[in-house]
This record gives C-alpha cells, structure tokens and sequence, in this order.
C-alpha cells in the first residue's frame, strides 16, 4: 500500500527571510509543476529560459507559454493559501480611488490592480501574490501595507488594460512549436 504525501504549503507574501523554513517562492511553484505533473522538467527548463518573453517571473512564463491553463495556475495559488479576487474584478473595475494609489508603471511592473483601500491597507488583485518582491515595490510606491490576491490571468490582464492602458497579454499556443 502507497501512502502519498500531503502536497506541500508556503506561505504567500512577505520576503524569504521573514519566512524560516520555507521554500522561496520559484522554488514552491517549480516543484508544484512539475508534481503535479503538469510540465516535465525538461518543457519547465524551456520556459525559464524562453528568451523571447525577456525576464519576466516565472508565473507569467508559465501563463504565456500556453503549457499550463491559467485555472491550473490559479488553482496552485489558491492551494498555497491565496485568496482568489476574480469574482470580485469580472464584477466591476475596482473605484478610482483604488486605481489612484498605484500609477501606470508600478502596476505593469507588479502585474497588479488595487481592488480597495482601507488604511492602512491596500488590497490588490495579482498575477502572482507570493512574488514578494513586487509586494514589496507596492508598499513602497503607496506607503500602505499590502494585502495581495490571485486573480485568474486574463481577467487580471483586461483590467489592466482598462484601467491603465497596460497592453493585453495572452497565451501563446506556438511559443514551442517546432
């Protein structure tokens, strides 16, 4: 009889050295991929190395290549304790006094969207909201705590797109072909 082992969890958000014991967060989204089997390690190799998308993070790699269905990222994010605004932007675009508290570059940088203030907090809707560096960059831009949520790629994409004029961005099914 095989027992399998429980799927591992990180924490969201916060700098690497304020989470002892835990994996950085390329490290827990490398090893989720590839156990739950959704790429292979060689095809995972590929798009950290896809050099035609520049150096982005690894998340929007992932969501770009095409290899891995945005549900499927999102799922990872919500299995590692994200709370999902997707819901919450399909609803609406958030108020302008949200939109205000980031300016155009910081939030294509970010790949983020303020959904509310409520001092002295921040909350906005994330491609990825483990990604700490870029939370950090927030917080620092507006000078309030941030508190992230994972939102559903295309959606988060289109609100960009509306809000600050970020162009669209979508999967890619040829980035590998041949």
């Amino acid at each position: 009889r095989t027992v399998e082992a429980p799927p591992r969890k990180v924490a969201i958000g916060g700098p690497p050295h304020q989470r002892p014991g835990r994996l950085v967060r390329k490290d827990w989204l490398r090893l989720a991929i590839l156990d739950r089997g959704l790429l292979t390690v060689q095809q995972l190799e590929e798009v950290e190395r896809w050099a035609r998308v520049g150096d982005l993070p690894l998340f929007e790699k992932l969501y770009r290549s095409a290899l891995v269905h945005e549900d499927k990222l999102l799922a990872l994010l919500i299995e590692q304790g994200a709370k999902d605004a997707t819901a919450e932007l399909e609803a609406g675009m958030p108020p302008p006094a949200a939109l205000g508290a980031l300016d155009r570059e910081t939030a294509s940088r970010t790949r983020a969207i303020p959904l509310g203030v409520k001092p002295p907090r921040l909350i906005v809707g994330m491609l990825d909201p483990s990604d700490s560096a870029a939370l950090e960059r927030i917080a620092f831009y507006c000078g309030l705590l941030v508190e992230p949520r994972a939102v559903k790629a295309s959606v988060l994409f289109h609100a960009l797109h509306e809000a600050y004029g970020i162009p669209v961005v979508g999967p890619d099914p040829n980035a590998f072909d041949g």
